[in-house]
């Protein structure tokens, strides 16, 4: 019996070290995870400008700033930062930058600028910006480009140089569009001297709002530039166009963005325009819509686009081949890919509607090709419909609708923009898409869907604390290599299912207390834990010992 006791007693104790050390282990890959955070500024024209001095700090807004631990160029810096004039490495002389790298995930960051003259004279402080911590950072205000950087133009078919590109801006401070200067976009066009379009040009430069606040302080909202509408000569074939978009809020914040993309070439610009590379399609008007349906495509027959005539670009099917089928682990794709063109946000949601061929569409994830991957925009309708990150800005909240009285069932959405388009389905049950539940194959077997919050926190957890470290990386290729034979088993035993999900709950925790506890939280669990099964333990000890 005193065998068996002491067994039990060091088993408690054991059980409580592994689960601290796990936690602890946690942390560690949490605290791994860095951030780098690019800064920009408009350069200094003062004939005795000598440089800047970058400020930094933790903790809250506001003098002093005496941060440490910052690395530039991969060597730690402390603030200020000293920045010479010769220290600026970005080819665009207007526009100064400096990137901060290994920036703690866990802290919120306070930036400032000064400048200086040859004499040591110092400005006073610019705008304060921040970061956020466990996120990205939101220097930028700018969330979104169209067409993404470095992608190329394709959207000459109906008119010629029927460019357009766009910004999506979200600033909880505001935006007043009803002051001309609020936002403008710079212009060079290969190695022509710039030219600038602000929204005061209202001919060529047009306001998509995303909520329903007045003018004066909109929150979020598309920027758009329509090239066509422009007096400006058209972009020539095969040349580099850079986009520098500038947006004042009403604080008088400033953020600043610079993207590029690539015009056609001519031999692009005829294969797009040559009917035997596109699917045939008829349109029908009634009243101030029409309607695109592709007539001529086995996979593609009965897909259909409904805008509204009043558009200043009238939307169209692009060549099939121009973008590649939906590539996703664990997603098998339903037809083939639509491309969808011009990449431009329109006035009006324009309303997509996809016949589902001997397929559920209720039970179809939709996908969004970005010009470099697919990414994950919107859950099956039979899973609730929910936008995913890869979809905001693209898909209209409360869009997503099924129709099952039509043969064959149509899977309908409303799109702000337009660009490569493709639905998919799991496969057997188990897999979902990248920035989803992507690789979390048991858990999404044993929840039954990639939507149950259950499975977004470990979802979450891989995507923040596993993916930005090597252990992590070599972690996830293991599991996804070896999980899909077990998920198998799991998805189709009720039992399994419940045994995996009650053995999965301490990991869930685990996640949870990483994702969204802060790191007083984080040690106060730890404590707390730690002292639980420490009294757990020792009670159970005197209990077996004086039975």
């Amino acid at each position: 019996m005193v065998g068996n006791q002491g067994m039990f007693w060091k088993g408690l104790l054991f059980c409580s070290a592994i689960l601290s050390f796990a936690i602890f282990f946690f942390l560690a890959l949490g605290q791994s995870y860095a951030l780098d955070v690019t800064l920009q500024w408009d350069a200094n024209n003062e004939p005795d400008l000598a440089g800047y001095s970058v400020y930094y700090k933790t903790g809250s807004s506001g003098e002093p700033y005496e941060g440490t631990g910052a690395k530039v160029g991969g060597v730690t810096v402390a603030s200020p930062i000293d920045m010479s004039l010769d220290q600026d490495e970005n080819p665009d002389p207007d526009i100064v930058e400096i990137t901060l790298q290994d920036l703690s995930n866990s802290f919120t960051y306070f930036l400032a600028v000064t400048a200086y003259d040859d004499q040591g004279m110092e400005s006073g402080y610019s705008n304060e910006v921040s970061t956020v911590s466990s996120t990205t950072p939101t220097l930028e205000g700018i969330v979104e480009t169209i067409p993404h950087h470095g992608a190329g133009i394709y959207d000459t078919i109906r008119v010629p140089n029927d460019t357009s590109f766009a910004v999506r801006i979200e600033d909880p401070d505001g935006i007043d569009i009803t002051d001309a200067f609020s936002i403008e976009f710079t212009i060079t066009v290969g190695i022509e001297d710039a030219y600038s379009r602000d929204i005061g040009d209202s001919d060529v430069v047009r306001i998509v709002k995303l909520t329903s606040e007045g003018d004066t302080g909109v929150t979020r909202l598309w920027a758009v530039y329509d090239k066509s509408k422009d007096s400006e000569d058209t972009y020539p074939f095969d040349t580099e166009v850079r986009i520098r978009a500038d947006v004042y809020d009403r604080t008088g914040g400033l953020t600043s963005e610079t993207y590029s993309f690539r015009v056609e070439s001519e031999a692009e610009h005829n294969y797009a325009n040559d009917p035997s590379n596109l699917p045939g399609t008829e349109e029908t008007t009634e009243g101030d819509l029409t309607t695109i349906t592709v007539v001529s495509n086995d996979d593609l027959n009965g897909f259909r686009i409904v805008y509204h005539d009043s558009e200043p670009i009238r939307p169209h099917i692009g060549p099939m081949d121009e973008i590649p089928t939906l590539d996703v682990t664990g997603i098998t794709p339903v037809g083939c890919p639509v491309n969808l063109q011009p990449p431009t946000v329109f006035n009006n949601p324009v309303r997509l509607i996809m016949p589902c061929i001997e397929e559920e569409a209720g039970d179809l994830n939709l996908y969004l090709y970005n010009g470099t991957e697919w990414v994950y925009a919107c859950s099956s309708y039979n899973t609730g419909g929910d936008i995913q990150p890869g979809g905001e800005g693209w898909i209209v909240p409360g869009s997503i609708d099924y129709d099952d009285t039509t043969s064959p069932p149509n899977l309908e959405i409303e799109v702000y923009h337009f660009s490569g388009a493709q639905a998919g389905y799991t496969t057997d049950g188990i897999g979902s898409s990248g920035g989803g539940a992507g690789g979390c194959f048991i858990a999404t077997a044993a929840y039954g869907s990639p939507m149950s919050s259950k499975v977004q926190i470990l979802c979450n957890f891989r995507d923040r604390y596993l993916k930005p470290s090597a252990l992590g990386k070599k972690f996830i290729a293991l599991y996804e290599r070896h999980s899909p034979y077990f998920a198998d088993h799991i998805s189709k035993n009720e039992y399994l299912k419940v045994a995996v999900r009650i053995a999965l709950w301490p990991t869930i925790g685990f996640a949870w207390v990483a994702i969204y506890t802060s790191p007083v939280q984080k040690i106060a669990i730890i404590i707390t834990i730690i002292m639980l099964f420490s009294w757990l333990a020792l009670s159970t000890k005197k209990k077996w010992a004086n039975p």
